[in-house]
């Protein structure tokens, strides 16, 4: 595995990331069926910059985000969007975005 060395952000720069607890994902990032994140606008740097800085299309996450598109899938027809969530809940605004 690479040494991946993530420099630290300045203060300021704190605001050019998307904070989760803060702001509504769902209005930056769309989501791929293969579970690649992608920028709504192609131009929204918030979003460009929360992606590369947090590694958020590294494959392993690829990987996972695209398992719980196929079990979304699978139980699209037999539970609710909100079980759903519940149960795989590590990706809800994924989830929201697919479903």
């Amino acid at each position: 595995m690479p040494n991946i060395r993530i420099e630290p952000l300045k203060k300021i720069e704190y605001k050019n990331l998307i904070n989760p607890v803060v702001d509504n994902p769902g209005l930056y990032f769309k989501y791929s069926q293969t579970g690649d994140i992608l920028p709504k606008d192609r131009k929204s740097d918030k979003a460009n910059t929360t992606i590369q800085y947090f590694n958020l299309n590294n494959k392993s996450l690829i990987e996972r985000r695209k398992t719980v598109a196929l079990q979304v899938k699978n139980f699209k027809d037999q539970l609710s969007l909100e079980k759903i969530i519940e149960i795989f809940g590590e990706f809800e605004s994924f989830i929201r975005d697919i479903w």
